[in-house]
Order: structure tokens, then C-alpha cells, then sequence
């Protein structure tokens, strides 16, 4: 991204020209129900909006989750079914290498959490007690936590990787949401807290960060209506949206909100930050968040620590707002080439890291909510269609 200035707003509206062709499609798998119903075990909802993990020594193998309750275990190669494991939902499995391990909700089924091994697939083990209406689970660095939504009993869970067991808790003491899973570092871990079903009634939100063995590191209250995306971490900065249209700078040392940068007037509420923000550095050592939003658009913006406010870099629409049948809240991905992949209203996009200009758009017909993974050539997305697609493409 050298020579990027951040002070410029590109607005990105026509594809790129770009040495990389359209897409292939190799694989299109069923991964659950195609339309709500009786084997959609969440009102409203079908497909998945899962993310794709890839697992197994190798990483041979991709673990999604579906509204059908269960976790499809699919051929990185060729998308063929490989298994069913019990779990499920829009929560994600997580992988952690160090453990060899996946851990997964089963809560549309049962009120778990539940750990298998990522190579023979076989149960580890499942929560000692059974910790129901999950809101945040999540594993990284051989730690794994839990967060329930509660109300004022919701409670935040740190467990053994090796059995399952309670380590520690954290009484949130107010509603908990944060769906894509919290923050794990090696240091810590974070997680938003507060707000209600109803994201209208208040703005009581805060990022709450722990060390590994439960001791507060800080609390921020941000003024936020709900917290569903997952803390992204820059060198010195965390990064997080809320359900109010902003995205919120906070010192990842002491706490406290460094500037916030709002996307546009509430009272529409279609500028909700929902999706997790992706943290990329260029050769300037300057950082650049990328996020999307239910407005439909997908937002780079800069942080000026010396003046405590963002710059928008450019801003390119991937479709129309949530309430006009569209929005965006997919995790973009960012390939070795600076390259971004995320899902959109209709399909799959890639866009030039630096500029947001389109490289090329892959059309389902159907909102991608899902984060891509990508290897090998490869491009890795769940659709709320019901299929889990693998485009082949050079832009990798």
C-alpha cells in the first residue's frame, strides 16, 4: 500500500484493470437447507452464515456450519461431503492448530460446547456443564471461551482445552451478543458487552478485555447500541463496530475509545457494523481498517494517533442496504497479492486492497454472509442459499 494517501475518498464503483480473469466455479456443496423451514432450526434463516475453517494437519479439510444444526466437513479439493459433526448455527467452528483441534456451539441441538479432534474428527469433549444460549465462543493460542446471552446473568467462560472444565468466569452483569466470537492474542482476550434484543432501547455497549486468567485488563464503554462483530487488533489499537453505524478506535493498552468514525445517520439504522474488520499495514507502516456494513458498502479508513480521528481511504459499494433487501457483514479476507475477498448482498467479490476498485464479482443470486477463506488458488464461501462455493481464481 505504499503511497497510498489516506486523506484521498476513492469511491469505488467499476471493475478494475486487472490481470486476473473472472473466477471458475469448482465446487457448489450443499451445506444445509436451501429454504426456511422444518430442517432450518433458526426462524427466518437458511443455508449458513457460518465461516469456513480449514483444518487437519494438512489443511485438507473445511468445517462449516449450517441452520441445520450440524457442521459439514468438506474436501478442500473438490467440496465433496466428507462428514457430519454435531454443531452448528452462524457460529463458526473454531480451529487451533496448536491443540489439533476444533471447537463448536451445539447449541441449535443441545446447549454445549463441544471439541473434536480436527484429524479423526472424533469427540474430545464437551462442556462439564452445559452452558446454554451462547452468544461468543471462540479458540486461539490454546485457550477457548464461551459467553452466554443472558441478560444480566450473562456470563463470559474460559475452558480447558484439554477437557472441557470451567478455568474461569466473568460476570458480564448485562446482555452479551458477540456472535463472530471475541478477540484472542496471546495477552489477552475481548470481547463487547451490553445493549439489548431491541438495539433501539439503549446505548450501554463496552469492550471488555481480560488476560488469560480472568483478570480485567480494561473496560470501555464505547455509547454503542450492541457489539455483534468480532474485535480486530492493530499494533497498539483495537478495533470494533456497533450496532450505532460506528466504527471505534481503543487503546489495546489502558482502554479508551481514541476516535470513532460514524457512517451515517442512525435514525435509518442501516449503517450497522456488523461483520469483524480486517487490519491491514502498508509499506509505510501506516494502518488501514477494512470493514463492510448493512449499508452495503465496504470502508477503508486510516487512524491518525497524532490527531485521533480516521480518514477515509475509499468506501466501494457491494449492494443495496439491509432494509432494501441487501446489506454487508462479511469478514473480508486479505490475500498475499492485496487482494480482498468478502461477501456481499448477491455474491462474492474481490477488490484491489489498496484502491477498493473491483477485480471481479461472482454472482449466487443469494446474500453471502459467511467470511472467505482462501488457499491454493482457491476461494471458500457459505451462502444463505445453502450451498458452500469454491471459486478457483488467480487473485489469490
Amino acid at each position: 500500500m505504499r503511497g497510498l494517501l489516506s486523506t484521498a475518498f476513492f469511491i469505488a464503483s467499476s471493475v478494475a484493470s486487472s490481470p486476473f480473469p473472472a473466477p471458475e466455479l469448482l465446487s457448489k456443496v450443499t451445506v444445509g437447507c436451501h429454504h426456511w423451514g422444518k430442517d432450518c432450526l433458526v426462524p427466518g434463516f437458511a443455508g449458513t452464515d457460518s465461516s469456513p475453517s480449514l483444518i487437519g494437519e494438512n489443511l485438507d479439510r473445511v468445517a462449516i456450519g449450517s441452520y441445520d444444526g450440524s457442521i459439514h466437513i468438506l474436501s478442500s479439493q473438490d467440496g465433496d461431503q466428507l462428514a457430519l459433526l454435531e454443531g452448528g448455527g452462524e457460529d463458526s467452528p473454531s480451529y487451533d492448530p496448536q491443540t489439533s483441534s476444533i471447537t463448536v456451539w451445539g447449541g441449535l441441538k443441545g446447549s454445549t460446547i463441544i471439541n473434536y479432534n480436527s484429524d479423526s474428527l472424533e469427540e474430545n469433549w464437551r462442556t462439564d456443564v452445559p452452558i446454554s444460549n451462547v452468544a461468543t465462543s471462540g479458540s486461539g493460542f490454546g485457550y477457548i471461551y464461551a459467553g452466554t446471552a443472558e441478560g444480566a446473568s450473562s456470563t463470559f467462560y474460559s475452558l480447558d482445552s484439554k477437557t472441557g472444565a470451567t478455568k474461569w468466569s466473568y460476570s458480564a452483569s448485562s446482555e452479551m451478543w458477540g456472535t463472530l466470537g471475541p478477540l484472542i492474542t496471546p495477552a489477552m482476550v475481548c470481547v463487547g458487552v451490553g445493549g439489548d434484543a431491541n438495539f433501539l432501547l439503549n446505548k450501554d455497549s463496552k469492550l471488555v478485555c481480560l488476560d488469560h486468567n480472568g483478570t480485567t485488563l480494561h473496560e470501555t464503554e464505547t455509547g454503542g447500541r450492541q457489539i455483534q462483530s468480532r474485535p480486530s487488533a492493530g499494533k497498539s489499537v483495537i478495533y470494533v463496530g456497533d450496532y450505532d453505524s460506528c466504527l471505534y478506535a481503543v487503546d489495546k493498552e489502558v482502554g479508551g475509545v481514541i476516535a470513532k468514525y460514524c457512517l451515517g445517520r442512525f435514525g435509518g439504522y442501516n449503517s450497522v457494523i456488523e461483520g469483524t474488520s480486517v487490519v491491514v499495514t502498508d509499506g509505510d507502516g501506516q494502518e488501514h481498517v477494512i470493514f463492510d456494513s448493512w449499508d452495503g458498502n465496504i470502508y477503508s479508513l486510516s487512524l491518525s494517533l497524532d490527531e485521533a480521528n480516521f480518514k477515509v481511504d475509499w468506501k466501494a459499494n457491494l449492494g443495496d442496504s439491509k432494509f432494501g433487501g441487501g446489506g454487508a457483514a462479511s469478514t473480508p479476507f486479505v490475500s498475499k497479492n492485496e487482494v480482498l475477498f468478502v461477501g456481499g448482498p448477491t455474491g462474492v467479490w474481490s477488490l484491489k486492497v489498496e484502491t477498493g476498485e473491483v477485480i471481479w464479482f461472482y454472482e449466487t443470486g443469494e446474500q453471502c454472509g459467511s467470511s472467505p477463506t482462501v488457499w491454493d488458488g482457491k476461494v471458500g464461501i457459505g451462502c444463505e442459499d445453502g450451498y458452500f462455493y469454491i471459486l478457483t481464481t488467480e487473485a489469490c
